[in-house]
């Protein structure tokens, strides 16, 4: 099967932006999901606000939204009941289709109950009566400033997408252009595809899907809404929405069933985990049983829990239902995708030390800026467009990117910049992590780990509750005893929120005269240049069990089994040439230390 996820190069993140996610992603891994700040966007808004639903632009779109960092995705999918399918296009195309006529290539039934990795891109039927035109997708791109060029060839500030398959058809139908084959299972597949090329240490990071259900408009009243349904005119059994995801994201999924079992006995499932995998006690409401075990009725997991422990990539949800479907199978859906809107909290005032930061979401104001990503996260908000840019972030991902990244709550722009090595051949040492309060919002820059600074000292393992160490020391003596006040240690921001909280004390102190507005916070890359750490003597986890520093670029499963597999073949082949009467029994086998150990997460 082709690859479906190929985000455009100008989507994907490079240095310095991948090392501050990363650095990001590893200091929250620790903290219960519902507490970290994802940046968040609607499907239909970034991929289709221009009202076409073309399922190559649809695919390339979703994955250029992946690839730029949003991780909370909102999609409207509409039940069409004349095809059974769940479509992304808000209008019928059954009969649409049938007007058109026959394809010149054989038509494909649609089903949403077919396995998505058996999906294809092929020819469709498609309509073309009175307000209903068929025109098959054309071999032409457009740029970002709107011009058109043949498929392949350069463009200026966006990449070519590729062509679309011959003879798939779009069919526009009132203000909609759609094709048949945009559906939830393209969804999905593109889905799939995405969590296993990034299962790797490096890059697996968790996705969240709301999943908003909606009834198609009847094709020749495009902008009415749907009809009610009951009885064989809602989705079956097999037509559910849960149903279709799990043909091909079921092992990527955290399902309800699996948080309720994981509630029950915290001492059996989350705390069980690795110290640093095992959530944040400060962050859960819990309660022992009678025998000693904690439980919790609302805690979330961590996401090195689900993450590197479970290997599960996906929260998949339900957002708002039309009244048209009241009538819905929710029972069905009930194990698999988690109730309405539970991912979704709009809080009314700006409170980042507060509960009410759990799951919050801020609509992002107009304009449309990285700025006004980012002052949203000083309240602990998860930034949410929900509104259309001027083009699809399949056409120019470029104001995409911008946002996502305006999500960062951590690191300034440009940061962490690399370190650089003086003239006479040492390097210098500007590797470790300044929280500046002159800044605003306050955020950290690399600095000269010589330099001499107040220290930020957190109270326990307290979220909220900081103190400034009076000393100024370098970043070494940052963690020396007698630096911090008694019960706080030298310590990082591992939140928006908790960040927003230091911030406002370092600049603070700062306008008191009592020290400069920044702080030494415990982040350093002085193991391995780029890769950031708490602690002084902290060792970079993206090393071999060798020392020798670990590839900082992707490696898929796959390619670490083709290695494993060389080496365990070049093994065979040396026993072989020792012992040939081995060689003729056929037997082969490994002897301990012989295959190089992948870190990953499984795909």
């Amino acid at each position: 099967m082709p690859q479906l996820y190929r985000p455009d190069p100008l989507a994907e993140l490079t240095p310095p932006w991948s090392t501050a996610f990363l650095s990001q992603r590893d200091l929250a891994l620790r903290v219960p999901i519902n507490y970290v700040i994802q940046p968040a966007i609607s499907l239909t808004a970034a991929c289709f606000g221009d009202g076409s639903y073309e399922d190559v632009a649809a695919g390339r779109c979703l994955s250029n939204l992946l690839a730029a960092g949003f991780r909370k995705l909102f999609v409207d999918l509409y039940w069409d009941e004349s095809r059974r399918v769940w479509s992304l296009c808000p209008v019928e195309l059954s009969n649409a289709t049938r007007a058109a006529g026959p394809s010149s290539a054989p038509s494909e039934p649609a089903s949403s109950s077919v396995s998505v990795t058996s999906v294809q891109l092929s020819n469709r039927a498609a309509p073309t009566p009175v307000a209903v035109e068929a025109r098959q997708v054309g071999s032409v791109t457009s740029s970002a400033d709107g011009s058109s060029s043949a498929p392949g060839s350069p463009q200026n500030g966006t990449a070519t997408a590729p062509p679309p398959p011959q003879g798939t058809d779009i069919v526009r139908i009132g203000p909609y252009q759609c094709t048949s084959s945009v559906d939830l299972p393209i969804l999905a597949s593109v889905l799939a595809d995405y969590l296993k090329l990034t299962s790797n240490t490096l890059a697996a990071v968790l996705t969240y899907l709301t999943l908003n259900l909606h009834v198609a408009s009847p094709f020749n009243s495009p902008l009415s809404p749907g009809l009610a349904l009951n009885g064989t005119s809602l989705p079956t059994p097999s037509e559910l929405v849960s149903e279709i995801l799990s043909q091909n994201l079921s092992s990527y999924l955290y399902t309800p069933t699996q948080l309720g079992e994981d509630r029950a006995n915290l001492n059996g499932s989350w705390l069980s985990a690795p110290a640093d995998q095992r959530p944040y006690l400060t962050y859960l409401e819990t309660t022992p049983d009678p025998r000693g075990n904690l439980f919790t009725t609302s805690g979330w997991p961590s996401e090195g829990y689900v993450e590197f422990r479970r290997s599960f990539r996906l929260f998949a949800g339900l957002g708002s239902i039309d009244p048209q479907l009241e009538r819905y199978n929710l029972s069905g859906d009930s194990e698999t995708l988690f109730p309405s809107n539970i991912f979704s909290f709009f809080p009314s005032a700006c409170a980042p030390s507060s509960s009410d930061t759990s799951w919050a979401l801020a609509v992002l104001p107009s304009p449309y800026t990285a700025a006004a990503a980012t002052n949203l996260t000083t309240c602990a908000f998860s930034p949410f467009l929900n509104s259309s840019l001027s083009r699809p972030a399949s056409a120019n991902p470029s104001p995409y990117v911008a946002l996502a990244r305006g999500a960062l709550w951590s690191w300034a722009p440009g940061e962490p910049h690399n370190s650089s090595t003086s003239a006479s051949g040492t390097p210098d040492r500007q590797r470790c992590a300044l929280l500046d309060a002159n800044l605003s919002p306050p955020r950290w820059r690399v600095a000269d780990c010589a330099e001499k600074h107040p220290v930020a000292c957190r109270v326990g393992e307290a979220g909220f509750n900081w103190r400034i160490a009076a000393t100024r020391t370098t970043y070494r003596g940052a963690s020396a005893a007698g630096v911090c006040p008694s019960g706080a240690a030298f310590s990082v921001p591992r939140t928006a929120a908790e960040n927003t909280v230091l911030g406002a004390l370092v600049r603070r102190e700062g306008s008191n005269g009592t020290g400069d507005a920044e702080a030494w916070v415990d982040l350093n890359a002085l193991d391995v240049e780029g890769c950031w750490v708490v602690g002084v003597d902290g060792v970079c986890p993206y090393r071999s069990a060798a020392g020798e520093e670990r590839q900082r670029a992707v490696v898929v499963p796959t390619v670490a089994a083709v290695i494993v597999f060389l080496i365990a073949a070049l093994t065979v082949f040396v026993k072989c040439a020792a012992n040939r009467r081995r060689e003729r029994r056929g037997r082969r086998r490994r002897r301990a230390g012989d295959v190089w150990e992948y870190e990953g997460v499984p795909a």
